[in-house]
């Protein structure tokens, strides 16, 4: 890309530009709320100042003269007002979106969803801010650095953009140029550095603010909390492995009861030949179980001697573990994952099959058992069956008790934010009935 088609994309694509910044705010954005929940939910509603910069921002088109003169229609109408902060339709389609782009909701028309965080983590912290006063909230030496961390992380943000789409070999004159010329798309977009620095300070005075606030959670709410979760992940998860690997795998989802049948595999993993390992790969692809078995054998016997000294010394009565500190290749057997081991189930979803497939073979019947080599796509594998992982609900130690805690908390600070909206007042705008439908 030239300099000239660069010095368009930055003056007239700024959607370009908006996206850039979001991802800037969602990972740089300043928080000291104690919740994942609040803290993302405050990076999310910096985010937002740019695209409302953009609706206030926008310059219509020139009208075409008509015969008839009509009412003139807003196309960017209030849907809420708090405390004189008005929310508009774009803020609010735009943030819906956004959230949408982050996994926060399931579509990108939960207009519910988007309002919402507006008014409790845009709105409400803008307007406590300004009731309360700044200087009551933050001494002047705080305040002074905050705005020099402020302008310290708009300027990173800025020469990471420039060194992306410009290189880091650029003259000093051509920076000079550059920077200016970026910064520049930036406050015309409505987001110039002193805006930043202002929304920047008052999102730490609102959570030194909010931090004041504690709350205790006692022991009976704890263990109550605690055996809600169970029952409901017992209801969801008891025999339904395929459910319960996709929440806690792929989405994340910390569960309170897991189902019977896990082992602790651990394993140590030898590279094979390349090209015995895309013959196989190649194989296994197909139906030809002959032309697979002796893929497979070619495999293994592409690393026999190293083989054939692992399974010696094994025999031998050396740990397994010790053995796979000197010749594992997978970086994924270590910390929890060698003191555990994989948590393999014969139903899996997680593990390449023939993984799973040695894991519960007929030489891994009890615990301290080695298997015979299995061979996947990314070489061959020696299993050991370290141990049977207890089913059922999850033992109820202080790590547990720590999260517990910190949801209910979150429960409570999520209460005491809707309080003080509730108490400032949300007034709605026609446009809302029309946007919730």
């Amino acid at each position: 890309m030239n300099f000239l088609v660069k010095t368009a994309a930055i003056l007239d694509g700024f959607p370009v530009l908006w996206y850039d910044f979001i991802r800037f705010f969602l990972k740089k954005g300043r928080c000291t709320m104690k919740t994942i929940k609040m803290t993302l939910a405050m990076l999310l509603a910096f985010a937002m100042l740019l695209s409302c910069a953009f609706a206030e921002n926008a310059t219509p088109a020139e009208p075409v003269e008509e015969a008839t003169q009509t009412e003139p229609v807003d196309e960017n109408p209030v849907v809420a007002t708090l405390h004189e902060y008005e929310i508009r339709l774009a803020d609010v389609e735009s943030y819906a979106q956004q959230m949408y782009s982050e996994g926060l909701v399931t579509s990108a028309t939960d207009y519910a969803a988007a309002l919402d965080y507006l008014l409790i983590y845009n709105a409400l912290p803008k307007v406590m801010v300004a009731d309360i006063g700044l200087e009551n909230l933050l001494s002047e030496e705080r305040i002074q650095e905050l705005y020099a961390e402020a302008e310290k992380i708009y300027k990173e943000e800025i020469d990471a953009y420039i060194a992306y789409y410009y290189g880091s070999d650029l003259s000093d004159e051509d920076y000079q140029l550059i920077y200016e010329m970026v910064a520049g798309a930036y406050a015309e977009a409505g987001f110039p550095l002193e805006r930043y620095k202002e929304e920047f300070v008052v999102g730490e005075a609102f959570a030194a603010h909010f931090d004041t606030f504690k709350f205790e959670i006692s022991e009976d709410k704890l263990k109550e909390t605690f055996d809600s979760f169970v029952e409901s992940d017992r209801e969801m998860f008891e025999g339904n492995v395929l459910m319960y690997e996709y929440a806690t795998n792929y989405y994340g989802y910390q569960s309170f009861y897991m189902p019977e049948g896990y082992r602790g595999i651990t394993h140590i993993l030898i590279d094979a030949d390349a090209d015995a390992l895309s013959a196989y790969a190649t194989a296994a692809a197909g139906t030809d179980t002959e032309a697979i078995e002796n893929a497979k054998a070619a495999v293994i016997e592409s690393c026999k001697e190293k083989l054939d000294e692992i399974y010696a010394r094994i025999e031998n009565g050396e740990s397994f573990e010790s053995l796979i500190g000197e010749y594992n290749t997978d970086p994924g057997m270590s910390g929890d994952n060698l003191k555990n081991g994989y948590a393999v189930h014969k139903n899996t979803i997680v593990y390449m099959q023939e993984f799973t497939d040695g894991a519960f073979s007929e030489k891994m019947v009890s615990v301290g058992d080695v298997s015979d080599p299995v061979v996947t796509s990314y070489g061959v594998h020696i299993l050991y069956y370290l141990r049977d992982i207890p089913g059922g609900v999850i033992e109820y130690t202080d790590a547990v008790k720590a999260e517990l805690e910190a949801y209910c908390v979150g429960i409570e600070q999520d209460a005491l934010l809707r309080q003080w909206l509730s108490d400032y007042g949300v007034e709605y705008g026609a446009a809302y009935a029309d946007l919730m439908g």
